[in-house]
């Protein structure tokens, strides 16, 4: 009995494992599991108020050695109570809403959504009355915190943040928030394959470069005496008279003439780094147009990229060392008035089928959750939140594209 105390219970429960693996006959198993069931009942019983994990910890090993129904309603009975314990807690920390406390607070959610699913599972009615409205709470966290997160980086602008994060929205969100959602990342989406496009462009072709130290070799040493003006020797089975870009004219012998045209003939090939690079933006620039379809932007510039590829691909387009390359097409921000813009999206937001559909969503969370046995805190609070911030983000989605598109 000694060992079967509150303090040895842990080791009890080792040596009944043990006995239980060495197949004891039926009258001692008997005995075995009924000492299992009632010390475990007990312990938990007297650790729940003060140590429930470990209360919740004992039962989750007793179980693993008896199913015993009583055991699994204790346990779902302590699974609801932290259950529902970590999601008010964690709407408490969400208010107000600072970016640090995002990922604990979505941590902290999940981890009550799991108990209070586990709970489900073992039977508690307590539990499942409370499943529904906290994934809704959680789900609705994680995509706000996500489309927080986007904003934040396109900000920045940090377009893989920003697609990245847009993607996981998209795959969460289904209707009218989807709609939103794809116009959202098809912005993105353009907004890199320009920042990508830009970048190819001005990275110079490393064979234009050797062309072009090469020509400036030429024009220093074009002066010096009837020696070749690459490598200088007197002696050639054959000579060539070079005329100069800036005027004049120069003697290469007939092996640094090869070497020269050969320069010149890599100069005129596309550079394969910079097309692989504008490929990349040609897909997202595609995508974009796939997701919004209606933005005549995302259209012109993608069209105008493929036009640059082309000409590139076809040796037209002259690149020396110090020209500037031309950018893909991007619209000029010009005219913009943001009083204007602000009057006409907050109206449309208003407006605007999700927001109809979450004051509904909204009301008849808030009604079941005041007519459950144990509401949760705070749910009426954060789901409105929640509201406010997809109205907001409505209203600042449709200025940014006032702002482009001006």
């Amino acid at each position: 009995m000694q060992q079967t105390s509150l303090n040895k219970l842990d080791d009890a429960l080792t040596s009944w494992e043990l006995a239980l693996h060495c197949r004891p006959e039926a009258e001692l198993k008997s005995n075995i599991l009924a000492a299992i069931v009632s010390s475990c009942q007990t312990a938990a019983a007297a650790l729940q108020q003060r140590q429930p994990a470990h209360a919740i910890a004992l039962l989750e090993r007793a179980l693993k050695l008896v199913d015993d129904p009583k055991l699994s309603l204790l346990l779902a009975e302590l699974l609801t109570n932290r259950g529902i314990g970590l999601m008010n807690d964690a709407q408490k920390k969400s208010v107000p809403a600072r970016t640090e406390n995002i990922k604990q607070v979505k941590a902290d959610l999940k981890k009550g959504l799991d108990d209070l699913e586990r709970a489900t599972k073992l039977g508690s009615r307590r539990a499942a009355d409370q499943l529904k409205p906290a994934r809704s709470l959680y789900d609705e966290f994680s995509i706000g915190s996500v489309l927080r997160e986007a904003h934040e980086a396109a900000e920045r602008e940090d377009w893989d943040t920003a697609v990245k994060c847009l993607r996981t929205a998209l795959s969460s969100v289904s209707g009218d928030a989807a709609e939103t959602v794809k116009k959202n990342l098809a912005v993105s989406l353009g907004n890199r394959a320009m920042a990508t496009a830009n970048r190819a462009l001005e990275r110079p072709n490393p064979a234009i470069l050797r062309r072009d130290e090469m020509f400036a070799q030429i024009s220093l040493a074009s002066s010096f005496g009837t020696s070749c003006a690459l490598c200088h020797t007197s002696y050639g089975a054959s000579w060539y008279s070079l005329n100069l870009p800036e005027g004049g004219t120069a003697r290469v012998c007939g092996d640094c003439t090869s070497k020269l045209q050969t320069l010149i003939a890599d100069a005129s090939k596309p550079d394969p780094t910079t097309l692989s690079v504008l490929q990349s933006a040609e897909k997202d620039l595609t995508e974009a147009v796939q997701l919004d379809p209606s933005s005549q932007q995302a259209r012109k510039n993608l069209q105008g990229l493929q036009n640059i590829m082309s000409q590139i691909q076809g040796g037209a387009v002259a690149r020396p060392r110090s020209a500037s390359h031309s950018p893909v097409p991007t619209a000029r921000r010009r005219n913009f008035k943001f009083w204007s813009s602000f009057s006409k999206n907050l109206s449309a937001a208003i407006q605007h089928p999700i927001i109809y559909l979450g004051v509904v969503a909204w009301g008849i969370a808030a009604a079941g959750n005041s007519n459950t046995p144990t509401p949760i805190v705070g749910l009426e609070f954060i789901g409105g939140a929640g509201l406010v911030m997809v109205f907001l983000y409505l209203v600042w989605k449709g200025i940014v594209s006032d702002f482009r598109n001006s």
